[in-house]
């Protein structure tokens, strides 16, 4: 194998990675090979190794750069995005089930409120169970507001969790 035909193999061998990392290590090769010329290319292959190994190391060392993972970190987002896809199903209904809850909760409540109002100068007694039910149905609507703030708590901490993994 000639020089020339070992810096073919390599470059096509790392053909994939971005031009910056495919100049960066060719550019060092070739360098390699020019100062090395007094070897022959059986010891150059026993130092280096075949462009297969060479390129192999070349993209490893790639893999584990901070480049790499900037290129890739749209992967994890577009996993993420995937993720709330699929479970779209489970959450939207157990969203859409609170506020409606929620709704439910406030219209009765006030309901209650304006009909103990006016039972309280015809029938007091009954005025009080009505004024108790008011008040349980806005300490229901008042849960559903905790939960429903919660859960946004819970889907916040978990965003920022995916992206510390994103960066990490």
């Amino acid at each position: 194998m000639s020089r020339e035909e070992y810096i073919s193999e390599l470059r096509a061998r790392i053909a994939h990675l971005p031009r910056e990392e495919q100049e960066a290590a060719m550019s060092y090769y070739i360098e390699y090979l020019q100062e090395a010329s007094d070897k022959t290319m059986e010891e150059i292959i026993a130092e280096l190794g075949t462009p297969r190994d060479v390129a192999e190391r070349i993209i490893a060392d790639y893999s584990q750069s901070e480049t790499y993972r900037q290129n890739n970190s749209g992967a994890k987002g577009c996993l993420f995005g995937i993720l709330l896809v699929l479970t779209s199903p489970v959450w939207l209904t157990i969203l859409l089930t609170v506020l409606i809850l929620m709704l439910v909760f406030g219209v009765l409540a006030i309901t209650f409120l304006v009909l103990s109002a006016w039972l309280l100068f015809i029938y007091p007694a009954t005025a009080l169970v009505v004024a108790g039910a008011a008040l349980m149905m806005a300490a229901l609507t008042l849960l559903c507001i905790v939960l429903l703030g919660a859960a946004g708590k819970g889907v916040k901490k978990l965003a920022s969790a995916f992206r510390a993994y994103d960066r990490g």
